[in-house]
């Protein structure tokens, strides 16, 4: 499989644009940390794992850990009424290990789970879904790295597409 790079447009209803491949990485650069981008960085990052030859279900755990971290950086990294981007990068590696990084330039309310609520388990259903997941934050953003081992069920996904 092929280096996907893809860019932000300026249209709400189509906020994914141009794609570049070459390798087993997934690049998603800048993408405007705002709802209606969520659905197709989700879409991009589904058929990414697909190719990858990852089974059905570390699929939906993939694709739910990193569709609620982008919701989290869509809610909690930015001011209201502010414009902020996120990246999104996966890279899928020889070993059958799959790493997605999500990188904000904001900054994460730290309050957790408000127990009088049914929110604020985001981030404990993220680390649930993966089997590695760091989050770290600091004054130039947020970073959460997460890893699923063994995630493919052939043995070289890449290799058969000249990757």
């Amino acid at each position: 499989m092929a280096d996907r790079t893809v860019m932000p447009t300026s249209a709400a209803t189509e906020p994914i644009g141009d794609m570049t491949r070459e390798g087993g990485r997934l690049s998603l650069i800048e993408l405007r940390a705002e709802p209606a981008v969520l659905a197709p960085a989700r879409r991009a990052l589904a058929e990414f794992v697909r190719q990858a030859g990852v089974s059905d279900d570390r699929a939906q755990d993939v694709l739910l850990a990193c569709y609620e971290a982008m919701a989290n950086i869509v809610e909690h990294a930015y001011p209201a009424e502010s414009d902020g981007t996120f990246d999104l990068s996966a890279n899928y590696d020889r070993s059958g290990t799959l790493t997605v990084t999500l990188t904000d330039r904001g900054m994460w309310k730290s309050d957790g789970p408000d127990p009088a609520s049914r929110r604020g388990r985001g981030l404990q259903l993220v680390r649930a879904c993966a089997d590695r997941s760091d989050v770290v934050s600091g004054e130039t953003g947020t970073r959460v790295h997460l890893q699923w081992h063994g995630a493919s069920t052939s043995a070289a996904p890449y290799d058969e597409q000249g990757g």
